[in-house]
């Protein structure tokens, strides 16, 4: 793998945010789960990705 390939993907300011609800009858938003917030990555040619979850799938 040469320096001069270009990436097969690039990923820039990825942020991926949950709200957090009430539990009551109101239903409003109380919070925010922030699980990504402004990563950035390049996957270049031969490189793998994993990704991996809360239950470890």
């Amino acid at each position: 793998m040469t320096r001069d390939q270009q990436p097969i993907l690039q990923v820039q300011d990825l942020c991926m945010h949950f709200p957090i609800y009430a539990k009551n009858f109101l239903r409003r938003q109380v919070g925010l789960v922030r699980a990504a917030d402004q990563i950035n990555f390049d996957l270049m040619p031969g490189e793998t990705l994993g990704l991996v979850g809360e239950s470890g799938c």
